[in-house]
C-alpha cells in the first residue's frame, strides 16, 4: 500500500479497515538516497488520501517509484502457469517502478482501450460512434509500439539474469529461456495495418483484437515449455528465478536495493530452494511472513509474533 497505493490482493480498500473502526492509517519513514515519509489514510466514507512528506498527493500515481518493493507470494510460484494477464501485470509493475514514462503509457493505454471497447459494444445502437474509431485505433498503435519496445528490453534483461539464477538453483542442469509473444514487426505502421485487417472481426466480436493487452511471455526449460511440460518443482524454481531477477533489475536501475516482501512463501519450497532464497536476500531489507518460525531465519532477523 505504501509503495503503490494499492493492496496486493484484489479487494475493496474499505475491507482493510478494522470492523470496529471507520478509518485506517498506514505510515512509514523510508531512506535510500533521500529520506521520505509516506502516509496512506483509508476511510469507510471518503476517498483514500496519500501524503508524501506531509504534502497531500493529487494522484495516487505520484507514489510510484518513491518506495521500491519486490513482492513474492505463493501465487507467484505459479506465475508461469497462470493466465497471461498475471504475467503482463508482473512486467508492468516492475517497469512502472523504474520508468515513470512507462507507467503513464500503461495508464493512457488502459483508458484508450476501455473507450474503444465501449464503442465496439455500443455501435449497433449508435452507428455514428464508428466515425471516431480510427482515432482510437491510431492511438492504440502508437502506444502499443512504445510499450512493446520497453517490454522487449525488459524481457531481454530478465532472461539473462533469471537464466543465471535458475542455472545456479538447478545445479547448472537446466537452462531457462524467456520468450516475449507479440505482433510480428511491432511498429506503428504494422500495428495499424493489423488493426485494419481485424476491423470486421472486432465489430462482430465487440472485442479489441490487436494491441499490447494481447501480449504474453512464456518460458522454456531445456527447450520445453514450462506451462505445458514443467514439473511443480521446475515451475517454482523458474518463478523464484524471475522474482530474484526482478529485484536485481530494480536495484540496477534505481541505484539501491528494493525492499523485498515475502508472504509465507518459504513453506511452499523445499529445503534447497529455501536456503537459496535466504542466501540471496541477505542484502537489503526484507519483510517475511511465515506460519512457523524457522531457525535458519532467526540469526539476523527481528521477530514479531502475531
Amino acid at each position: 500500500m505504501l509503495a503503490t497505493s494499492k493492496p496486493f490482493r484484489h479487494c475493496k480498500e474499505a475491507e482493510l479497515i478494522n470492523f470496529s473502526q471507520t478509518n485506517a492509517l498506514l505510515e512509514c519513514s523510508a531512506e535510500n538516497e533521500l529520506s521520505v515519509d509516506i502516509k496512506v489514510l483509508l476511510s469507510q466514507f471518503e476517498k483514500k488520501q496519500i501524503f508524501k512528506n506531509g504534502i497531500k498527493l493529487k494522484k495516487a500515481t505520484e507514489l510510484f517509484g518513491v518506495l521500491n518493493v519486490v513482492l513474492f507470494t505463493p501465487d507467484d510460484l505459479y506465475l508461469l502457469k497462470a493466465g497471461s494477464s498475471d504475467r503482463r501485470r508482473f512486467i508492468d509493475f516492475t517497469l512502472s517502478q523504474i520508468l515513470p514514462r512507462y507507467f503513464m503509457l500503461i495508464k493512457e493505454y488502459s483508458k484508450v482501450l476501455e473507450n474503444k471497447s465501449k464503442i465496439l459494444r455500443a455501435y449497433y445502437e449508435k452507428p455514428s460512434l464508428l466515425t471516431i474509431l480510427p482515432e482510437y485505433n491510431q492511438k492504440i498503435a502508437e502506444l502499443s509500439a512504445e510499450i512493446i519496445s520497453y517490454r522487449l528490453l525488459f524481457i531481454k534483461e530478465l532472461n539473462e539474469l533469471a537464466g543465471k539464477i535458475h542455472s545456479n538453483i538447478s545445479g547448472e542442469k537446466e537452462e531457462l529461456i524467456l520468450y516475449y509473444k507479440t505482433i510480428n514487426d511491432p511498429t506503428v505502421q504494422n500495428i495499424s495495418y493489423q488493426i485494419e485487417t481485424q476491423y470486421q472481426n472486432e465489430l462482430r466480436s465487440g472485442i479489441c483484437l490487436v494491441g499490447t493487452h494481447r501480449d504474453d511471455f512464456t518460458a522454456g526449460i531445456n527447450g520445453k515449455e514450462v506451462k505445458t511440460f514443467a514439473s511443480q518443482g521446475q515451475t517454482r524454481t523458474a518463478a523464484l528465478a524471475l522474482k530474484l531477477a526482478e529485484r536485481e533489475i530494480i536495484k540496477k536501475n534505481i541505484g539501491g536495493t528494493p525492499i523485498m516482501l515475502l508472504d509465507d512463501v518459504l513453506s511452499d519450497l523445499d529445503d534447497k530452494r529455501q536456503q537459496y532464497i535466504i542466501e540471496k536476500i541477505s542484502e537489503g531489507q526484507v519483510f517475511l511472513s511465515a506460519c512457523h518460525l524457522d531457525e535458519k531465519l532467526q540469526k539476523n532477523a527481528k521477530v514479531f509474533n502475531i
